[in-house]
């Protein structure tokens, strides 16, 4: 198993907590978000991670080596982080991964035990959570009654069947046509500044079944601004307190 972690981006909404840092460096529980993330990986035994850095590249980099100084992390940059998403940095690392593989928003809270979820199911996958409410940062799934998801957006707005969370695993076998529609999305539609879920969305379009796991059991929350922040720094104050 090998991982691609996509942590190029900025974080602008979280500027005045971030002081000039790279996103994935905001500390949750007294713990930046891509530690928690790397240790976990180690942690599993995954072979290979390829990191994906933009803004302030050196200066994450720097710290990534200095906390772990593991021969299994590898960095690519993207130098255009400013002005593409993360559609154009995954593309950037479409080479690096020669087995199954998780793909990972570096900027995201995941408890171990769903990584080790996700990295134990048998084929391609998208995990997602069900909510009683989605906002507009969402990204939104349905899905049909035979398990598979059919549609993954941010812009779907009835008939919701959960959001997909920031992690996936892509089998081995489906790499070629991921990385052909990955292919299309950046070289020939030329959309640099999409998401990579509309890569999943094609895959899907073109008749690839592609499951759905429930991962309503297990923590995850992503933080999008400084509410989402101070919400969850109060939850990991809360589970250390209760001792969970």
């Amino acid at each position: 198993m090998e991982a691609i972690i996509l942590a190029a981006g900025r974080g602008k909404r979280l500027h005045n907590l971030l002081e000039g840092r790279p996103k994935c460096l905001l500390e949750v529980g007294g713990r930046p978000l891509i530690d928690r993330l790397l240790r976990d990986l180690l942690d599993l035994k995954v072979e290979k991670i390829v990191l994906c850095v933009g803004y302030r590249a050196e200066n994450l980099k720097k710290h990534v080596t200095r906390r772990f100084n593991n021969p299994r992390i590898h960095f690519v940059r993207n130098p255009l982080y400013n002005i593409t998403n993360n559609s154009f940095t995954l593309w950037l690392a479409r080479n690096k991964v020669r087995k199954d593989f998780l793909l990972v928003n570096g900027d995201n809270i995941l408890d171990p035990n769903l990584i080790k979820k996700v990295c134990q199911y048998d084929g391609t996958v998208i995990p997602i959570v069900r909510k009683q409410c989605y906002d507009a940062e969402d990204m939104k799934v349905r899905v049909t009654a035979q398990g598979h998801v059919c549609e993954i957006n941010k812009s779907i707005r009835e008939n919701v069947s959960g959001e997909s969370i920031g992690i996936r695993k892509v089998a081995f076998s489906d790499y070629k046509v991921f990385k052909d529609a990955l292919n299309r999305l950046i070289l020939r539609k030329r959309k640099f500044q999409s998401f990579y879920t509309e890569v999943f969305q094609d895959l899907i379009n073109q008749g690839l079944k592609i499951p759905y796991l429930d991962t309503g059991d297990y923590y995850y929350d992503e933080i999008d601004d400084e509410g989402d922040w101070v919400r969850t720094n109060k939850e990991f104050a809360l589970k250390e307190s209760v001792g969970n």
